[in-house]
C-alpha cells in the first residue's frame, strides 16, 4: 500500500482534484464495485452448482451396489470439496481487494468534495454509534456509500446476532467444512462396507 496513489495524495497538499482526476477516481471506484459484485455472483453461482453436483453425486453413489467404486467417487468428491474451498478463498480475497480499492478511491473523492468534514474531530460519544466495518480509515464520518452493511434488519434476537457477528466469508467456510464432513462420512461408510 505504500506505493499507491492514495498514500501520495498528500503530495498535492490542499489542492483540489481536477475534474479529470475526479472522473478518473469515480470510474475506478465504480469499476472496483462492479468487479466486487461480479466476484460475488461468481461465488454464489459456483456454490449453487457445486451443491447440486454433490447432492446428485451422493444420490448416485448411494444407489450403487456396494463395491470399491462408491468409496473412490466419495474420495473424488472430497478432493473437489477442497478445491472448492480454495476457489472460495481466492474469491474472498479478490472481493476484499476490490472493495478496499473502491473505498480508497471514495476517500479521495469524499475529502475533495467535502473538505469541511475532513479532519473534523468528533467526540467519543458521537463515534460510539458508528460501527468500524462501516467506516473508512481516514474518514471521520460515515461514507455516503455503504460498503459494508453492519446491521441488517431482522425480526429475532438470534437472527440479529447472526447477521451482526457472522461474516459471509466465515459462513462459506462453515458451509464447505460441513460438506467435507458429510463427504468424509460417506467415504468412511463405503470403506467400512468394503472391508466388513
Amino acid at each position: 500500500m505504500d506505493k499507491t496513489l492514495w498514500t501520495r495524495k498528500n503530495y498535492y497538499g490542499n489542492r483540489k482534484l481536477s475534474s479529470e482526476q475526479r472522473e478518473f477516481l469515480t470510474t475506478c471506484m465504480v469499476e472496483n464495485l462492479n468487479h466486487a459484485r461480479h466476484v460475488e455472483n461468481e461465488r454464489i453461482t459456483f456454490n449453487s452448482i457445486y451443491m447440486a453436483v454433490v447432492a446428485g453425486s451422493l444420490a448416485f453413489i448411494f444407489s450403487m451396489q456396494h463395491s470399491w467404486l462408491p468409496a473412490i467417487l466419495s474420495l473424488v468428491l472430497i478432493v473437489l470439496g477442497l478445491v472448492a474451498m480454495l476457489l472460495t478463498r481466492r474469491w474472498n480475497n479478490t472481493f476484499k481487494r476490490h472493495l478496499t480499492f473502491a473505498k480508497m478511491n471514495y476517500l479521495m473523492l469524499h475529502e475533495d468534495l467535502f473538505p469541511e468534514a475532513a479532519g473534523e474531530d468528533y467526540d467519543n460519544k458521537d463515534l460510539e454509534d458508528l460501527d468500524e466495518r462501516e467506516m473508512i480509515p481516514g474518514l471521520n464520518e460515515l461514507p455516503a456509500y455503504c460498503f459494508s452493511p453492519r446491521d441488517p434488519e431482522t425480526k429475532s434476537e438470534i437472527g440479529h446476532w447472526i447477521m451482526k457477528n457472522l461474516r459471509t466469508q466465515l459462513l462459506f467456510d462453515l458451509f464447505y467444512g460441513l460438506i467435507e464432513v458429510v463427504l468424509l462420512g460417506s467415504f468412511l461408510y463405503f470403506v467400512q462396507d468394503m472391508l466388513g
